[in-house]
């Protein structure tokens, strides 16, 4: 779903891969195909009470690679997304684009704790981190979290690493890496990469110290309309429990836990 925060709002929704008939989430880009829905239908709904936002539904995979390739023309141009996830939003930018870290920052009011980014693979992880086989085991798996790596240096990356904006560290020499765990964000990474984004910052979907937005509805009205995010990509697979990302570390041969969430 793309959802454009623009002075005449639209919204558009992406149906996930093997989700059920569900109302869908609000979204929106300029000059999208628009279709009103009933709520309850199985397709987009609108869950914003404006004249002028109607649903985009992605009925077929040639309009969801759309709407996809529409929100990644966003972030290549240092746009900040709020995504649905597994067990919520995230609040999306391109990891590389150091203005736009720093925008994203001033909008959730996080200052400067360190924010982790999602990479296509673990290859890719390895480019710029020191990657051992129980790190690259923990990035692989199906759990999925959150995996605080040591920076290689600079001099020892090779010359196609991705590029990490220095905002997303915090001066910290280590960084906290994902894979992608939902049909969306698989889809939504590979279009990045062809785009020449290698990594996207995903951080919750709030303001600081606020609950993450798992409602398709509440997060266009606390993150979008605000301003806080200038799109939203969902689908119509509904969040039924709020989980953060869980966050661990490996410490000689044993994992620490360093957040238990979702996983």
């Amino acid at each position: 779903v793309v959802a454009s925060n623009a002075a005449d709002p639209q919204r558009v929704a992406n149906r996930e891969p093997g989700a059920k008939n569900q109302p869908s989430s609000p979204a929106g880009s300029e000059n999208l195909p628009l279709s009103p829905n009933a709520p309850g239908s199985g397709r987009a709904a609108s869950a914003v009470p404006s004249p002028s936002a109607v649903a985009a539904v992605g009925r077929t995979r040639a309009e969801s690679d759309a709407i996809i390739e529409r929100c990644v023309a966003l972030l290549a141009t240092g746009g900040i997304v709020a995504i649905k996830g597994l067990g919520g939003f995230h609040l999306a930018c391109d990891a590389g684009n150091e203005r736009a870290v720093r925008e994203l920052r001033r909008r959730k009011r996080r200052s400067n704790k360190a924010l982790a980014v999602m990479m296509r693979d673990a290859d890719m992880a390895a480019s710029i981190c020191q990657v051992d086989a129980e790190e690259r085991r923990l990035l692989e798996g199906s759990v999925r979290p959150i995996v605080l790596l040591q920076l290689r240096a600079a001099e020892t990356c090779p010359q196609d690493a991705p590029r990490i904006a220095p905002a997303v560290t915090a001066v910290l020499p280590e960084l906290g890496v994902m894979l992608p765990y939902t049909p969306l964000q698989h889809l939504l990474l590979a279009a990045a990469s062809a785009r020449g984004i290698d990594a996207l910052v995903m951080t919750s979907g709030n303001i600081s110290e606020e609950p993450i937005e798992i409602d398709d509805a509440t997060a266009w009205e606390h993150l979008v309309a605000p301003g806080i995010a200038d799109a939203l990509l969902g689908n119509d697979r509904a969040i039924l429990t709020r989980y953060d990302d869980s966050v661990v570390r490996v410490v000689g041969v044993q994992v620490m836990p360093v957040r238990r969430a979702r996983g």
